[in-house]
C-alpha cells in the first residue's frame, strides 16, 4: 500500500502482482513487484507529450526518475505526479509555482505549501474577477453612450465622450 494518496487520482495499491490502471494498461517489473513503464506509455496514459515530461524532469518536478540502459523508466507515482502537473496547469498554475512547492527530494509533494499555492490562486481569481467585472461595465458603458449617440444622430458625427455620463 502506498505511502500517500493523490487527491482524487486513483492509486496503484500494489498488493497483486497484477492490476489494471484506470485506463486498462499496467506493466509490472515481476521482481520488485512495481509498475514501470518508458515515456511512451506514460504519455499516452497522461496527455502529456513527451517533451513535455522530459521538461518537467528539467524543471526537478518528477525527481529521481530511474532508467533502464539509455532509456528513462516511470512508475506510477510520476505517472500521478504528471497528472497532478497537468491538472494544475488547467487551473492556471504555472510550472514555476508548482517547481516553487515540490519537495525536490522526494516524489510525494508538500501538500501543505501546495494549499499555500491554491489559496494565492483563489485570491488571484477573484481579484481578476473584479477586474473583468469593471471592465464589462466600462464596455456597457461605452456601448450604451454608442447607442444613445446613434439615436440622436444617425451618422454619430460627434463622437460619445466616454468619460462623461449623465
Amino acid at each position: 500500500m502506498p505511502k500517500y494518496r493523490f487527491p482524487n487520482i486513483p492509486v496503484y495499491s500494489g498488493e497483486d502482482l497484477f492490476e489494471i490502471d484506470l485506463f486498462g494498461i499496467a506493466l509490472f517489473n515481476l521482481e520488485s513487484k512495481a509498475l514501470t513503464m518508458y515515456i511512451g506509455k506514460v504519455s499516452q496514459l497522461t496527455g502529456a507529450s513527451p517533451k513535455a515530461i522530459r521538461h518537467y524532469e528539467n524543471l526537478g518536478l518528477l525527481p529521481g526518475t530511474k532508467r533502464r540502459g539509455s532509456y528513462r523508466v516511470y512508475g506510477n507515482q510520476e505517472v500521478q505526479m504528471i497528472r497532478l502537473i497537468r491538472q494544475a496547469q488547467t487551473l492556471g498554475f504555472k510550472l514555476s509555482e508548482m517547481s516553487a512547492v515540490m519537495n525536490h527530494n522526494s516524489a510525494i509533494p508538500s501538500w501543505q505549501q501546495i494549499k499555500c499555492i491554491i489559496d494565492a490562486k483563489i485570491q488571484q481569481v477573484e481579484e481578476e474577477i473584479l477586474q473583468l467585472q469593471m471592465r464589462r461595465q466600462q464596455l456597457l458603458k461605452y456601448a450604451d453612450d454608442i447607442d444613445s449617440c446613434l439615436q440622436n444622430d444617425p451618422e454619430c458625427a460627434s463622437y460619445p465622450d466616454p468619460t462623461y455620463r449623465s
